[in-house]
């Protein structure tokens, strides 16, 4: 593992330097050049309805409108006249110095009769004569600009009922410790920081006890977060080296209904986009119960793009109890350039924590009073426990967006892992497996995985098509790669010398994932849209276990013999959400998918198909 840090660190280098020379320039929003009046709807005249329509309009690097979406609607046919006018709307593009780029504006479309009488309303035969109408130009002043960090998505969203995007303002209402609080926003999760600061959240999504993720998919800007075969818990995703106030966007998918959904996406997935929108310089400092304090930096060049930041902070605490107290470091940079349709992206963190762990208390001890609710056993054995954990990633990410609403995108990463943990659950009840006569040492486990990993994925978007009138739409395929090579141990340890008495693990993994996909974004007519396609994924494992195969207490040590399988199986299964829009204000939703997780590697035979959880 040594070179292989090494090589992570070198690449760190090279990406700050690379960072520290990057010009900084200058944005300006685009500016509004023409705006011919919206058409009042002709048959809604004798209502008198006066609406305000507010849009999102994204123009591309020549100033074009190349979508409308409406934020703040009124009902369907104001909200179709004030998107057709603004379709014929003239801009001057944004600029990053004297380069236009791609942005995205909120606009606001007002509606007046074509003729009012400002003494109220009369009959036809009191009406006075009035001149015919004169067109007036809307005032650009009246309308705002902020160019975004992208221009509009790369791919369509809204997959299926329950598909929830939760923004920056949404975020920051309330104070969030950690990342894994951001999810608490949404609907139906429910997050809980079971085990201390150093280890994983525990994760349930509508009832999926996820545990430390084995059931939910979580991505940072897509780039993989769960950790197969961990020796922890399958799918183990720690979302502790996320800086909260470093996050400008959460998508949550609950279910499987969008084919980019990966391993461990059973419940469902959550996505963490990266960005500062608020330009400057900003130093924190916090303090709370049990002694809890933190410290928080964050740059955010002025001038720079969304995604373009560097973060860090420090927290530490004394928890609310015995062997609670916990401490923790990260730092998370990223920095973004556009240039024309490509923007390119260097991301880097580093992270490192250690905390205490109380373990279990009997109830019917604490009820006698021989410990306490919040306490931990007198003894070595259970006042050891702990945990570790170390983290350094480095990703790229390029986008370019091509004509006709056509984009394609890359991502490469190579994050580096390590994590440790000692518990003690069942006090004093284990027996050596390689010394049956070995026992009443104390139960403390000690967990030990060390991990490198390197990701692919790319993907393309086709251009807008239309075989029919009727029927338009995209199409999109994708793919990504992933190896891991995971070392871990598992052993008996005998507090407070910490002297291993028993081995449980001694294994080296190498796993390769592979994984294909194939989208659809149809509309059909004005109501009709259907979103969907298939993925499939190939996933092999070449394991080294030089403990073998667990075997019963008593068995003689001799038969302790290693062994090195191989396995491969595959996972597919479609993902398709529906839309009807029935009214303006009443929309039918269906969706279905097929969502899996990968098995743990050490638990395959030679030559095993390997099985998968699928739902």
């Amino acid at each position: 593992m040594r070179p292989a840090l090494g090589a992570l660190l070198l690449l760190l280098a090279l990406c700050a330097r690379a960072s520290a020379q990057a010009p900084s320039e200058a944005l300006t929003p685009p500016r509004l050049l023409e705006s011919p009046p919206p058409v009042y709807p002709a048959h809604r005249e004798a209502e008198g309805e006066h609406p305000t329509i507010v849009l999102v309009i994204t123009l591309d690097g020549k100033g074009e409108v190349t979508e409308v979406e409406v934020e703040h609607g009124f009902d369907e046919d104001f909200d179709r006249a004030a998107v057709e006018a603004v379709q014929r709307w003239k801009f001057e593009p944004a600029k990053r110095g004297d380069r236009p780029v791609a942005s995205r504006i909120h606009v606001a479309v007002h509606f007046e009769l074509p003729h009012f009488d400002l003494h109220g309303p009369r009959g036809m035969d009191e009406m006075p004569d009035m001149p015919d109408p004169v067109e007036v130009h809307l005032d650009p002043t009246l309308y705002t600009a902020r160019t975004t960090r992208e221009a509009e998505r790369l791919r369509s969203e809204e997959r299926g009922p329950s598909d929830v995007v939760l923004e920056e303002p949404t975020l920051r209402r309330a104070p969030a410790p950690d990342a894994g609080s951001l999810l608490l926003r949404a609907p139906g999760v429910f997050v809980a920081r079971t085990e201390g600061d150093a280890v994983a959240q525990g994760i349930s999504l509508r009832g999926f006890d996820a545990d430390h993720g084995q059931d939910v998919e979580l991505t940072l800007q897509g780039l993989p977060i769960n950790q197969p075969s961990h020796v922890h818990g399958q799918g183990y995703a720690d979302l502790n080296f996320i800086i909260p106030e470093a996050v400008w966007r959460v998508r949550v998918i609950e279910g499987v209904y969008d084919p980019r959904q990966g391993d461990f996406a059973v419940a469902g997935s959550a996505d963490f986009e990266l960005g500062v929108s608020h330009r400057g310089i900003r130093f924190q400092s916090s303090a709370g119960s049990f002694r809890t304090f933190r410290q928080l930096a964050i740059v955010a060049p002025e001038g720079e793009a969304t995604g373009t930041f560097a973060a860090a902070d420090f927290q530490r605490t004394s928890g609310f109890g015995q062997n609670r107290a916990g401490q923790s470091g990260r730092v998370l940079g990223q920095w973004e350039i556009t240039s024309g349709p490509r923007t390119s992206r260097v991301l880097a963190s580093f992270h490192a924590g250690r905390a205490e762990l109380a373990g279990v208390v009997r109830l019917d001890d604490v009820d006698a009073g021989r410990v306490g609710f919040y306490d931990v056993y007198p003894y070595a054995t259970t006042q050891a426990q702990s945990a570790e954990t170390m983290r350094g990633q480095v990703a790229f990410f390029h986008d370019v967006r091509l004509e006709g609403g056509a984009n394609a995108s890359v991502a490469v990463s190579l994050l580096y892992q390590r994590f440790g943990i000692y518990q003690n659950f069942t006090g004093f009840v284990e027996r050596s497996i390689e010394n049956p006569d070995w026992t009443g040492r104390g139960d403390l486990i000690d967990q030990r995985q060390e991990a490198l990993g390197l990701f692919f994925q790319g993907r393309y978007r086709s251009p807008k098509l239309e075989p029919f009138a009727w029927l338009t739409g995209f199409a999109e395929i994708g793919v990504m790669g992933r190896v891991d090579r995971l070392d871990q141990d598992q052993t008996l340890v005998e507090a407070p010398s910490m002297r291993i008495w028993d081995r449980r693990i001694d294994a080296s993994i190498t796993g390769v994932d592979v994984g294909v996909y194939a989208d659809l974004d149809l509309q059909l007519g004005e109501r009709v849209k259907v979103k969907g396609g298939v993925r499939a994924d190939l996933l092999s494992y070449d394991v080294t276990n030089r403990l073998g195969h667990r075997l019963p207490y008593g068995r003689p040590p001799d038969y302790l013999e290693g062994s090195h399988t191989t396995a491969l199986g595959v996972a597919a299964g479609p993902r398709i959400a529906a839309e009807i829009r029935a009214h303006d204000r009443l929309r039918f939703l269906a969706a279905y998918g097929e969502g899996f997780r990968s098995p743990d590697a050490t638990t395959l035979g030679e030559g095993e198909r390997a099985p998968y959880t699928k739902v």
